[in-house]
């Protein structure tokens, strides 16, 4: 299958991306395989900054879905991208959620990045959390590694952080 989420793969989109942006991102797959492969080429390109990959994958995505005759949004956002940019390399991105970096950076007292520039944004002060809080506290990682060894290792801390924020910002305690 074309399709860039085909059913034949064992992910769950449903909690990482919009349902609409998954059927777009399937619907100009079908329609033009090539651009996007471009775009994601791209997207995926080391050699240039981050913020402007996001930059040129939205408005590249946009643009191929317009030529389609497509008036509605096309739903390829930051949240979406750092979805792709983690399945390509997770060792280096991580999953994007708009509400945890808003609430972390009221927490530690930083404004908000521009459009297309918060998930590079994010992935700076979450390294830096990392770095600080996470990377010193071996008693914390060898706890997750006997809780999860299958998953974690120690060494890649990225979904670790993603998970404190979540307990911290949304996850409803109950009595």
């Amino acid at each position: 299958s074309s399709d860039v989420c085909s059913s034949d793969l064992a992910i769950k989109f449903g909690n990482m991306l919009y349902a609409m942006s998954i059927a777009v991102i399937n619907h100009i797959t079908r329609e033009r395989p090539e651009e996007v492969k471009e775009q994601f080429n791209i997207l995926f390109d080391e050699s240039r900054n981050l913020s402007e990959r996001i930059e040129l994958f939205n408005s590249g995505t946009l643009k191929i879905y317009r030529d389609l005759k497509q008036t509605l949004q096309h739903h390829q956002d930051e949240r979406s991208i750092s979805t792709y940019l983690t399945l390509h390399n997770p060792h280096k991105y991580t999953f994007y959620k708009a509400s945890f970096y808003k609430k972390y950076c009221q927490l530690i007292g930083l404004p908000q990045a521009k459009k297309n520039n918060k998930y590079a944004h994010y992935l700076e002060i979450i390294n830096d959390f990392i770095q600080k809080y996470i990377e010193p506290d071996q008693e914390l990682i060898n706890q997750v590694k006997g809780l999860i060894p299958d998953y974690y290792d120690g060494s890649n801390h990225l979904l670790l952080v993603q998970d404190i924020l979540y307990q911290s910002f949304d996850k409803t305690v109950e009595p």
